[in-house]
């Protein structure tokens, strides 16, 4: 016979009234984006079970969220998204469209941004990633310079899909 485990549910309380908390507070439940409600559950899960090595725990959020290969790359796309907002929050964005301006001739921007998506494709071991974290860049520099930017976006999806 099994035993319950009551405390196994903390997590998705703890989502539910951040949610719910945070949707009555502010009178709309859209001011609070739903997976930092989710973000905080999986943390309180991950605090709750600190016994268990980290490997168990990450399996164990994977397998239990669903197919493994698809969460796992849910999962990088979350955090490279996580990634590419905060370096345009703090600006670094703008920092890197001008420090790509400064050293890459706009005649090669396209061929620029080829290569080091290759190269940062291949040293972080995903294409999704990959282009989410240097898509707001290309962006950026293809506003800047005025270059296509479908051919500045190809060049980076190219690059990426490469390695």
């Amino acid at each position: 016979m099994t035993e319950n485990k009551l405390y196994t549910l903390i997590p998705f309380f703890v989502f539910v009234a951040v949610f719910l908390g945070s949707g009555i507070l502010l009178d709309d439940f859209y001011l609070l984006p739903s997976p930092i409600a989710i973000a905080l559950g999986i943390i309180t899960a991950f605090v709750l079970f600190y016994k268990t090595p980290i490997n168990k725990r990450i399996t164990a959020l994977i397998e239990g969220c669903g197919d493994s290969k698809i969460i796992t790359m849910c999962l990088i796309y979350i955090l490279a998204g996580a990634f590419a907002t905060i370096t345009k929050a703090i600006g670094g964005v703008d920092a890197m469209v001008n420090i790509g301006l400064h050293y890459i001739p706009v005649a090669y921007l396209g061929v620029g941004i080829f290569v080091i998506s290759c190269f940062l494709s291949l040293s972080i071991g995903t294409s999704v990633g990959t282009i989410v974290a240097l898509g707001p860049i290309v962006v950026g520099l293809a506003e800047k310079t005025g270059s296509s930017m479908g051919l500045l976006c190809g060049a980076l999806l190219g690059g990426a899909m490469l390695c």
